[in-house]
């Protein structure tokens, strides 16, 4: 089978899966594990002078690919479904398109399923979830553990962007919550919405985390620096 992904998370699950022989095509953003560099780039015009990334048709349709995963949410996808479905079904070739779209853990979860089962990997689908809630379940109780040594919950702000400023939404609060902290502007299962420095410093956060969207550390650092921060910041 002949695998293109178009959201960096479907890739983690290809290769998860034991399945990155089979894949053929990514986006630039898909850059985890390190063995995804030698796989072709679909995605065009993502650099600082054209933004906007797009997708490659005529580079699709020469990788022949059986399964194409894509995002299928309206939070600012790297490829926009429309466009993957309009490139894919000018194919002229049967080729399955899957919208992966979670809004929580579980939901992450269940993609991972709906990968396995759409990549005829179903039972390393069942043998990697088995895995992963064992370590969500021995993360839990380590959590209950430390509550009941009388250690609080930390309070926690996530930034999931800068320009705009965004608070963080979806599965990131349950992230959190999950490992003992409480997200005070985030909302499980939600968009990310903006929100202000201002905002911030009224529910007094001990921990801010900057989880940029699509940014690894090192850009999110840049970012950070190259911002304007309140004077409060450093206090």
């Amino acid at each position: 089978m002949r695998i293109v992904s178009l959201l960096p998370s479907a890739t983690e699950s290809v290769y998860a899966l034991g399945l990155g022989d089979h894949l053929v095509g990514r986006t630039h953003a898909c850059d985890y594990p390190d063995d995804v560099v030698d796989v072709p780039v679909v995605t065009t015009g993502h650099h600082a002078d054209t933004p906007e990334p797009s997708l490659d048709a005529e580079l699709l349709a020469k990788l022949q690919p059986d399964l194409v995963l894509t995002d299928g949410s309206e939070e600012d996808p790297i490829v926009d479904y429309a466009e993957a479905s309009s490139v894919v079904g000018r194919m002229g070739r049967d080729v399955t398109l899957v919208a992966l779209a979670p809004r929580s853990i579980e939901g992450i979860l269940n993609s991972v399923s709906t990968v396995g089962a759409f990549a005829e990997a179903e039972d390393e689908a069942v043998g990697l979830l088995e895995i992963l809630r064992e370590r969500l379940g021995r993360l839990e109780n380590w959590i209950l553990e430390r509550r009941l040594q009388g250690v609080a919950s930390r309070r926690v702000v996530v930034l999931e962007g800068l320009d705009p400023f965004l608070r963080s939404g979806r599965w990131v609060p349950e992230m959190v919550r999950r490992a003992g902290g409480w997200e005070l502007l985030g909302r499980e299962g939600e968009s990310s919405l903006q929100t202000s420095w201002d905002r911030v410093r009224e529910v007094e956060p001990e921990v801010i985390v900057l989880a940029l969207d699509g940014a690894d550390a090192e850009v999110a650092t840049r970012t950070l620096e190259s911002s304007s921060l309140p004077v409060w910041f450093d206090d």
